[in-house]
């Protein structure tokens, strides 16, 4: 929950307010934090409105909103198990982006001699796998995207 925007968000929040989310999942990483969170919301006097699972909170019962949170952090671990689950898959079969190649690749990104689909046609991987390690620019990330 301690998100920049979050907590610029909850700042600019007073009594009357009304939330809308895209999708509850959104609000909160986990069932506890998004609970509590929104309860001191209701305690404040802001109603939260999700639109993916149509339900606000004037509305609904907690035992609802707890299951629908239950579901939202459900999906959430599982989204981010999916690419890991790929990444070991790919190293089991023997493919593995090392240092090496990034560094490799960051030379030729930054030089300007190869287009990103050729350079990744040439190493044998795709685009995304690339840019998961380094910008267009060829800056080398700190830590891996997934």
């Amino acid at each position: 929950m301690d998100r920049p925007r979050l907590q610029q968000l909850c700042a600019q929040l007073r009594i009357g307010n009304l939330i809308v989310l895209w999708k509850l999942d959104r609000l909160g990483c986990n069932l506890r934090d998004l609970l509590t969170f929104v309860s001191d919301l209701e305690g404040d006097g802001i109603e939260v409105v999700s639109l993916t699972e149509q339900m606000d909170t004037t509305t609904m019962c907690w035992l609802v909103f707890q299951i629908f949170g239950a579901l939202a952090e459900y999906e959430r671990n599982s989204i981010s198990e999916r690419p890991k689950a790929g990444l070991r898959a790919a190293r089991a079969r023997g493919r593995k982006f090392g240092d090496a190649q990034i560094n490799r690749v960051a030379e030729l990104l930054r030089a300007g001699q190869l287009m990103v689909d050729e350079i990744c046609a040439i190493i044998r991987i795709g685009c995304t796998t690339l840019y998961r390690y380094i910008t267009p620019e060829g800056d080398i990330l700190t830590e891996p995207r997934l």
